[in-house]
């Protein structure tokens, strides 16, 4: 397998490496090439930074009159 392809193959399964649901030889795995792969490590890295921002907002709280349009706009129902 080339390294492109295996960077992909694992890249598929890093949520999952992320929010500990990965098996431990496919964890084992990731890990093993995420000590070689700098690329990948910078992808990683930026994820959780991501995560980790996302993580610290606080939501605005919509006028009543803005989140019953959102809601019909988007066929849902109201809360």
């Amino acid at each position: 397998m080339s390294p492109d392809a295996h960077c992909e193959q694992l890249l598929h399964r890093i949520c999952e490496y992320m929010d500990g649901e990965l098996d431990a030889g496919t964890c084992a795995e990731l890990e093993a090439h995420l000590a070689e792969c700098e690329d990948c490590r910078a992808l990683l890295d930026s994820l959780r930074k991501t995560v980790s921002l996302y993580r610290r907002c606080v939501p605005d709280d919509l006028p009543p009159d803005v989140r019953a349009r959102l809601h019909a706009a988007l066929n849902l129902d109201p809360p």
